[in-house]
């Protein structure tokens, strides 16, 4: 599992040096956040669904992103216009055959709490899709700072 702060696209080999250095310094004094996983719910909507999902509350998580974001705009990707909606994806939709059974556990825990987590590092990832699904690669990590 992982929380997507910033989504970059297809990256060369050289570029991932240059992001990790923006990120360690954009991030040097970033404390480790504390977050809560909470809440089910479906993008774009719950009758249209795409991506299942557990969203994730917290202070500081928009500020960790805002820093992310910024910190690559230099480096040429641009930001998002959508806004960040902290969540975990669980799976995404392929079909709507069966979704009934899914919406019901869905809507049983719309609000459900699910636990609390740290989040201590920002890792660039590289996402091999697959037909069983996406592997993810680590290219690198930032370590943030011990609370």
């Amino acid at each position: 599992m992982h929380l997507t702060l910033k989504f970059l696209g297809d990256i060369s080999r050289e570029q991932v040096e240059a992001i990790l250095a923006a990120l360690r310094t954009a991030l040097s004094e970033q404390p480790t956040l504390h977050v809560h996983a909470q809440g089910l719910g479906a993008f774009p909507n719950l009758k249209r669904p795409k991506v299942l999902w557990a969203g994730l509350r917290g202070e500081g998580l928009v500020i960790l992103q805002e820093k992310v974001e910024s910190a690559l705009v230099p480096l040429d990707f641009p930001r998002e216009d959508r806004g960040f909606t902290p969540h975990l994806t669980l799976g995404r939709v392929r079909s709507l055959r069966g979704w009934e059974q899914v919406f019901a556990v869905v809507r049983q825990h719309e609000h459900a709490q699910f636990g609390d987590s740290a989040i201590d590092r920002v890792t660039v990832y590289q996402s091999t899709l697959r037909p069983d699904g996406a592997v993810y690669s680590p290219l690198g990590t930032v370590p943030l700072q011990q609370a």
